[in-house]
């Protein structure tokens, strides 16, 4: 996914990760999809991009009339934010677990920071299939880590 390790993905990572999720779409399809993430339109995604881009799905209706895209692009974009955000919120979840267990606690805390336990439950309610297997247990189990080392 983010091959050179900036914190964003380009075109080039976008379409490569959608092949990654089996996601097969034609160069229009992941233009439209990429344009509509790409917010600041610089050429890259960005985490903060990608949440404001989950947040579209509740206005998936509207962001069709709004953007003139079709169906069938609507609902691939909705197919490629709802994979994107559970590879996102799973590889985030492993790497803070592989941090704490480093004893890298810096780096687990970061990461940490980043999962958004609300907005992640609020939009696997809603569409699905966001939240890894054992989600609510294992952030538990990394909070109380956390919190353990914290006052340390």
């Amino acid at each position: 996914m983010d091959v050179n390790k900036r914190g964003k993905i380009n075109k080039k990572e976008f379409t490569a990760l959608l092949k990654e999720l089996e996601i097969y779409s034609t160069k229009e399809q992941v233009d439209i999809l990429f344009g509509n993430l790409d917010k600041n339109k610089d050429g890259d995604i960005t985490l903060q991009e990608f949440i404001a881009g989950l947040s579209g799905l509740k206005k998936g209706a509207q962001m069709s009339s709004e953007l003139d895209l079709t169906a069938d692009v609507l609902q691939k974009q909705n197919e490629v934010l709802i994979k994107y955000a559970h590879y996102t919120t799973s590889l985030i979840l492993e790497r803070a677990e592989e941090a704490a267990k480093s004893n890298q606690f810096k780096t687990c805390f970061s990461l940490f920071d980043l999962l958004d336990v609300t907005v992640i439950k609020e939009l696997d309610d809603y569409v699905g299939n966001i939240v890894p297997e054992n989600f609510s247990e294992r952030y538990e189990n990394l909070k109380k880590t956390l919190a353990a080392n914290r006052k340390k």
